[in-house]
Formats: C-alpha cells, sequence, structure tokens
C-alpha cells in the first residue's frame, strides 16, 4: 500500500534560472508550501493490475514537516510520510486501522518515497547516496530524472520523473522498461497547481 503515497507539491523561490544540468541550484531554492491543500489524482499501471487504478484526493504538508495525502476515492484513506516512516490509517467495519512501515532504500517502492521526502527538504545527501540526477529546463517548464545508482534497483525502477511549470510541480511518474524498450509499469500522479478550496 506504501507504494501508492507517491505524491508531492514543492514551490520554487525566485525565477527559474538553472542550466539543463543544475540540479544544485533547482534542488537548493526549493520550498514546500505549509497547511495548503492541493487536490491530486494518481493513476497506475502494473503487471498485476488488470485495469488502470486511479484514487484522487487531497496532498498537504503539516507544520511538523510531514506530508500527508488524504484519498477520498475510491475508498477514504490517509497516508502520512515523516522520517522514513509511512503511516496509513483507515475505516474498516467502524473500527480504525493502523499500519506503520519503516522505509527500506534497497526497495524500489520505497526508494520512490524517499526521494520525494529527500526534494521536498533539499536533501541532497540522500539524493546523491541513491540517485544520478540531471535536469532539463526549457522556458517555464522543468523536469528533474533520478536514476537509481543500485542496478538491481533499476531491474524494477528504470527513472523517476519529477516535472512542473514555473514554480510548481505538476507531474511525478516512476517507470520500469524493459530491455526491449516496451513500458511494463508506470505510476503518475498528477497535482493541480491550484491550491483547494
Amino acid at each position: 500500500m506504501c507504494r501508492l503515497f507517491v505524491a508531492t507539491l514543492f514551490i520554487l523561490s525566485g525565477s527559474p534560472g538553472w542550466s539543463d544540468t543544475d540540479v544544485d541550484t533547482l534542488l537548493s531554492n526549493l520550498q514546500f508550501p505549509m497547511e495548503v491543500d492541493v487536490n491530486f489524482q494518481q493513476t497506475q499501471l502494473s503487471p498485476l493490475l488488470k485495469r488502470v487504478n486511479q484514487q484522487r484526493g487531497r496532498l498537504r504538508r503539516l507544520n511538523d514537516n510531514s506530508l500527508v495525502m488524504w484519498i477520498d476515492h475510491p475508498r477514504r484513506e490517509e497516508r502520512r510520510l515523516a522520517n522514513g516512516l509511512v503511516t496509513v490509517r483507515r475505516q474498516h467495519a467502524g473500527k480504525e486501522r493502523f499500519r506503520q512501515m519503516q522505509l527500506d532504500p534497497q526497495r524500489p517502492s520505497h526508494l520512490v518515497l524517499l526521494a520525494l521526502e529527500a526534494v521536498t527538504q533539499g536533501n541532497r545527501r540522500m539524493l546523491d547516496r541513491h540517485f544520478d540526477m540531471s535536469v532539463q529546463a526549457r522556458a517555464d517548464s522543468w523536469q528533474i530524472t533520478f536514476v537509481p545508482r543500485a542496478q538491481q534497483i533499476r531491474q524494477q525502477l528504470t527513472h523517476l520523473l519529477v516535472s512542473g511549470q514555473g514554480e510548481r510541480l505538476t507531474h511525478l511518474r516512476s517507470e520500469r522498461i524493459r530491455a526491449d524498450g516496451t513500458l511494463s509499469h508506470w505510476l503518475q500522479v498528477s497535482i493541480d497547481p491550484v491550491p483547494a478550496d
């Protein structure tokens, strides 16, 4: 379940002025707005799924620096990412179910979440430990490509793409590409740049 918690929003302070490969410039200016709800939609395709799976809800960064995702559809659920931990809460048969998991960077789905946490905090040390990174920018649009350093991870997670326009993130996408170039798995999160009502 924690693999589905792969959404975030961040804001670049100032005007975009980085070169195509200037990851430091981008990361050093990242700031995540506090206590702002943002609508999102998540779409996932996996060999284990017989159809595309979609979820909708709201995302917020709390004052304690945790990232919280409230899923409204297809079922209500809360997921929280903080300090390398994922916490999931949901109601079932009138009772609250609770699960907490320590993220393991040797598991691809966990590494995606650790990368999101590091990006929102500007934690270049963690990102350098696990990824090779590059930035491509054109006009007011940009994209960071994260490629796992570990070969065993790349067999399941080819890369993570974080892209946006101007000062806002608009998409996050993780992909697994087979040796023949075909796409076997993808997970995409689209974020509405306008704060939710």
